[in-house]
This record gives structure tokens, sequence and C-alpha cells, in this order.
């Protein structure tokens, strides 16, 4: 249930604070974000998109992938979780739908931010084969936030985009930013899971996604 409120994070007011995006996995204990994201990090929070605060460690870092997990000290409710059987690769054309906590200084910070897009590669930069290529906004802040489809699917999650002024100056080529997601794969081989038989719901207006979905997208705030 969302607080009337969101609980405040226990950091002195103008102290400086790192901020990333993440996602609720299965059992309400773990999230997923990225490395970079929580990297220099000593003290960590997180707080769920209607307004819970949990204390966070760093359990595990990818030496391969930009991935991080991290426990909370008490777990989110079960309905506030994605299972695991809900994460699946990218494809080109389906849709791609960021929720995250950009520039939280300018948008604010209570509850998460909804972009739209689609996959618009099912590869990344160079033909990597561990990232996708996506048409949704992303900006600072977004970094580890879930991608998902219509159907509630968790297709990655964001980490990054192009550098359009250094492609240009590299070029000469004016180019269109190209936001970046690390594949579903690639979250699950990094967990030890496997792929598992995926469920097929109806899709989703964006205003009932957002809702179902409220709870699953954390504001992760950390202190170094």
């Amino acid at each position: 249930m969302a607080l009337a409120q969101p609980e405040p994070f226990p950091f002195a007011p103008g102290s400086p604070i790192l901020t990333g995006s993440g996602v609720v996995l299965e059992g309400g204990r773990q999230i997923i974000t990225n490395r970079h994201v929580v990297e220099g990090i000593t003290t960590l929070y997180v707080r769920n998109g209607t307004g819970h605060v949990r204390k966070a460690r760093i359990a595990k870092v990818s030496n391969e992938d930009d991935l991080a997990l991290l426990e909370i000290d008490k777990a989110f409710p079960e309905g506030a979780v994605t299972p695991i059987a809900d994460i699946v690769q990218p494809t080109a054309g389906r849709a791609a739908i960021v929720m995250g906590y950009p520039l939280i200084s300018l948008l604010g910070d209570e509850q998460p931010a909804l972009t739209e897009g689609i996959v618009a590669k099912a590869a990344g930069l160079g033909n990597d084969p561990n990232t996708f290529q996506m048409t949704t906004k992303i900006n600072k802040g977004n970094s580890g936030g879930p991608v998902f489809d219509k159907r509630g699917h968790l297709l990655g999650v964001a980490v990054g985009k192009t550098d359009s002024a250094a492609v240009y100056q590299k070029t000469g080529t004016q180019m269109e930013d190209m936001n970046i997601g690390i594949k579903g794969g690639r979250i699950l081989a990094f967990l030890g899971k496997t792929a598992a038989a995926v469920s097929t719901p109806p899709e989703m207006s964006l205003e009932d996604l957002y809702q179902q979905m409220l709870p699953r997208a954390v504001l992760i705030v950390g202190q170094k």
C-alpha cells in the first residue's frame, strides 16, 4: 500500500548523496541494479515507489556485466517483487518501458518516472551480445532501473546512453541518442538462475503497468 508521505532517508539535509535506480526481485529481499551505481558506497538505502525505505548492503557484483545485487534488511511484500519467471530476453520491436528516478534534484524523488519506447536492436553497441539498444529515453539516475514490456516482463535494466557529442567529434556525424540496457538473460546468469516458462498475461495500458510495477521500482541512495 502506498504511503501518504514517503518515508524519509536517514541522511542529514544537504549532505552529499549518490543515487540510482533498481528493481525488487522474487522473495522481496534482493534488488538488482548497476555496479556503477553502488561502487565505492559504504551506506546504502532504498525506497520503493510506494514510499517504503529499507537499509541495504552490496551482496554481490559482476565482473563481466555492469550489475550488482543488493540485499535489504526487511523484505518488501510479495506483491512488490519481480518473479524470476518474468525475466526474459528483449527482442527487436518489443515495447521497452523504463521506470526509474532520473535527475531527482530537478524532477523529484517521491515516485519513479516512466518513459516509453521500443527495443531497437537486440544487441548493444558494436553488436555486444549482452546488451540491447532501445529508443526509450533515459537520464542520469535511471541507471539500474527496470525495463519492462507491456505484459510486465523484465527485459533488463537500463545502463547508459551513447555520447552524441563524442560521436560527432570523432566522426563528424550528428546522431540521435541511443539508450542501452543489460539483457534479462545476463541478469539470470548473474543470479545463477535459468530461464523458466514465461507467463503470457494480457498487455496492460501504461497507466495500469505503472501502478502494478510501482512497488517494484526502487530509488537507491548512498553515501561514500
